[in-house]
């Protein structure tokens, strides 16, 4: 009797086995028990749809987002007064021109502002987020573009601004973050090109980023597009540096996993920087251990793909 029972059990596995194999499981296309999977009987996409990514890589997405940044700032600094719809009709075009993603074609034009297609070669001689990338994309938007610069108001020079907000954002609370997005959004829709707002906007973004702590959903790539793109528009308008501009850029290196620049940088800092000094070598190994990367990390390095 029992080795009836055995066999009965053997034969059942095999059976049930054989049923699952043939009728319920889930092949690699993940279809359906009845649905045919050869290719020759799949249904092609509605016509009219793209299924392909817009980008060949994660290297030249993010150049477009930096570009983007860049245009469309510089489109509303034109003509303040644009409609949404004459500032949403900007496109902007980035090709790779090299097989290791170190040199691309940038382009961008704006029919319903009537705004001409102007377009540059960038060849990224740095690190994928160094500023210095992309100032030669700013001027040449803005000298095809003839946009004029812009100065800040005399009674609120850039530079002492921009050092009250490096004492505010030693206590980056929600309050102080919200308080100062109000105010420079305000003064860049006044002046959009005024390199100090722009240097404080990048620093604001960069502090922003130190403060995210959502573990493995944190993404420092968004922060990191805004705060290039504030900095190139920066030195395209004063190449001299400001104490918050070389802030900023330590904040960017930070971020960007180039733990050796970023100390190079911090220890630069002038005395009225000296409690930024303390915070950010304070931040360097946190960064460094969440990347899983060592000091000068080549996760971010052009035409590679971040670590984690």
């Amino acid at each position: 009797m029992g080795r009836n029972l055995v066999i009965l059990g053997i034969w059942a596995t095999g059976m049930g086995a054989w049923a699952w194999w043939k009728y319920v499981r889930i092949d690699d296309n993940l279809s359906l028990p009845g649905v045919e999977t050869h290719a020759a009987n799949r249904k092609p996409p509605a016509p009219g749809v793209d299924v392909t990514w817009k980008w060949t890589s994660e290297s030249t997405w993010l150049v477009d987002q930096v570009a983007r940044d860049i245009a469309e700032i510089s489109l509303f600094a034109s003509n303040p007064k644009a409609s949404a719809e004459d500032l949403a009709s900007l496109e902007v075009k980035v090709e790779s021109v090299s097989n290791s993603d170190t040199s691309y074609l940038v382009s961008a034009s704006a029919n319903r502002a009537k705004k001409d297609k102007c377009s540059t070669t960038l060849p990224l001689g740095h690190h994928l987020w160094a500023p210095e990338n992309f100032v030669p994309w700013a001027q040449a938007v803005q000298k095809g573009w003839k946009i004029t610069h812009q100065k800040g108001k005399p009674s609120n020079p850039p530079a002492a601004s921009g050092l009250e907000l490096a004492k505010k954002l030693l206590e980056p609370t929600s309050t102080v973050l919200m308080g100062e997005s109000n105010r420079l959004s305000k003064e860049l829709n006044q002046a959009p090109l005024d390199a100090g707002l722009h240097d404080q906007s990048a620093l604001l973004a960069g502090a922003l980023a130190l403060r995210e702590a959502a573990g493995a959903f944190s993404d420092a790539r968004p922060a990191l597009c805004r705060m290039t793109a504030h900095l190139a528009l920066a030195k395209c308008l004063a190449p001299q540096s400001t104490p918050e501009r070389e802030l900023a850029e330590a904040i960017l290196l930070t971020l960007a996993c180039r733990q050796v620049d970023a100390l190079e940088r911090i220890e630069k800092f002038p005395p009225e920087l000296a409690a930024w000094q303390t915070a950010s070598s304070s931040a360097i190994p946190a960064t460094g251990a969440w990347w899983k990367s060592p000091a000068r990390s080549p996760c971010w390095n052009v035409g590679s793909m971040p670590g984690r």
